[in-house]
């Protein structure tokens, strides 16, 4: 069960990317991999966290310190999310808009940084879906591979 834990933000990431790949997939009407990594729905970095939170909660207990300070992480990023990475993605249009026609580096800037809310809830709802279900299909593996 021990690597239970450090597999949780991996399969979070994991299941937040190939769900972004498709759906981009399916909005721009041709594979996304050249938009892999750009913002969208489910947020990643809420995913990771927060598959990482409840899977702790779910082993550990929701009252234990180290679910605690998950849940301080898990926050921090949703925050990080709306707002500071909303006024950096402010910065990097207005430096698009006035230097990219001069400065090659500029027009590389990507526009798009910050996630909506609805993104950010998407991703704390799939982490707890992945943990979850991380709970309840593992240990079932387990004991098929006991038998």
């Amino acid at each position: 069960m021990d690597l239970l834990y450090v597999s949780a933000p991996i399969i979070g990431y994991l299941g937040a990317g190939t769900i972004k790949f498709f759906l981009n997939s399916i909005k721009s009407g041709r594979w996304a991999f050249k938009d892999v990594g750009m913002g969208s729905m489910p947020s990643t970095h809420n995913t990771i966290t927060s598959t990482t939170f409840f899977v702790l909660g779910f082993g550990e207990g929701f009252s234990s310190p180290i679910c605690g300070v998950a849940l301080a992480l898990m926050i921090i990023v949703a925050i990080d999310s709306l707002d500071l990475r909303k006024k950096i993605e402010g910065h990097a249009k207005v430096l698009y808009k006035n230097f990219s026609d001069t400065n090659p580096e500029a027009a590389k800037l990507r526009l798009r940084l910050s996630h909506t809310p609805t993104e950010v809830l998407g991703g704390i709802t799939l982490g707890a879906m992945i943990a979850y279900s991380m709970f309840t299909i593992l240990p079932f593996v387990d004991l098929l591979a006991w038998l």
